[in-house]
């Protein structure tokens, strides 16, 4: 939804201009563009979840991956800091138990695609 407001931004202007609805300020139209950057990931792995081929090996990979995005520093991000904490620590706090169940890791390991790229440095040596 919020990606169709960004699309439609001019024809917002257009009745803005009008006095039919209230206009979009730039700093809206910028955080609203960055939290669009931000889901995106969000929204790829939903799809790629979704597929009827999805497997147990793929939830580590999964969840390091989104893990290290939100880590990482983006331009993209500005202003939505906040959001991008909370979203970290959610992950964490809910998915955190995958990097040590042997159902994940062994079948993590197994897949040739992983291995133990992904796999947390303790649960590789043990």
């Amino acid at each position: 939804m919020l990606e169709r407001l960004l699309e439609l931004k001019d024809c917002i202007c257009f009745f803005a201009g009008e006095g039919t609805i209230t206009n979009l300020s730039e700093n809206q139209c910028k955080l609203a563009s960055s939290i669009l950057s931000l889901l995106q990931p969000f929204q790829e792995i939903t799809k790629k979840v979704r597929e009827a081929k999805s497997r147990i090996s793929e939830v580590i990979p999964i969840i390091a991956t989104l893990l290290r995005y939100l880590t990482k520093q983006n331009d993209l991000h500005s202003g939505v800091g906040t959001m991008k904490d909370k979203l970290k620590k959610s992950i964490y706090s809910r998915m955190n138990y995958v990097f040590t169940d042997d159902k994940y890791t062994i079948s993590t390991f197994l897949d040739p695609r992983y291995r133990v790229h992904f796999l947390v440095e303790n649960n590789v040596k043990s």
